[in-house]
């Protein structure tokens, strides 16, 4: 299975015999491909992802990925299913996901998405997240929100991206967005993403 990534276009065309891909693997290709020459130049097609906390017992929170900037998926050109495996949102809400195939053909898409609500069965009893666990969640969802939503600046004379708290000036978090080589960086995003 391949992806590719129309930066100009903002497409992520899904390749002939493509019946179904899981988010996580869109997410972590479309990051090796913005590492790759110059494509750190064309508006991120993702917001970031949210989840991926370990809940203790094997089990984790469930990824939740944003697609952004009108980038958008194209299906195969051919009649056919195809199967989304994750939790996949555009930015904003009423944006679309997909892209119509370029010919004449009939596909159906399938969401299969994960519930928000994990557990644990240990023996008889069943654990639930604890309030740490259940307040992390939140504050990471609610930084989360405010990375996809609030206003991202990029500053060329710094090569840093800034991104600003819901009062519109304080800043959240700032991002390099190349390193001392000049090639874009991604180091900060591969420490911490649980999806790479």
């Amino acid at each position: 299975m391949a992806f590719v990534f129309d930066g100009p276009n903002r497409i992520i065309a899904l390749s002939l015999g493509t019946t179904s891909f899981d988010v996580a693997d869109i997410y972590s290709r479309w990051k090796e491909w913005v590492a790759e020459s110059d494509n750190a130049k064309y508006l991120p097609a993702f917001a970031g992802s949210v989840g991926g906390e370990p809940l203790g017992g094997g089990q984790f929170v469930g990824g939740y990925f944003f697609l952004q900037n009108g980038w958008l998926i194209k299906p195969q050109e051919a009649n056919h299913t195809l199967i989304v495996n994750g939790n996949l949102f555009p930015i904003p809400d009423s944006a679309a996901l997909f892209a119509p195939t370029s010919g004449d053909f009939q596909v159906n898409i399938q969401l299969r998405v994960s519930s928000l609500t994990q557990a644990v069965a240990t023996g008889a009893a069943v654990q639930i997240w604890s309030a740490a666990q259940r307040d992390q969640v939140l504050a990471d969802t609610s930084l989360s929100r405010k990375l996809a939503s609030n206003k991202t600046t990029l500053d060329p004379n710094s090569n840093t991206l800034t991104t600003v708290d819901d009062d519109g000036t304080t800043p959240l978090v700032t991002w390099n967005t190349f390193d001392a080589q000049g090639s874009p960086s991604t180091n900060n995003i591969h420490e911490v993403d649980p999806y790479a």
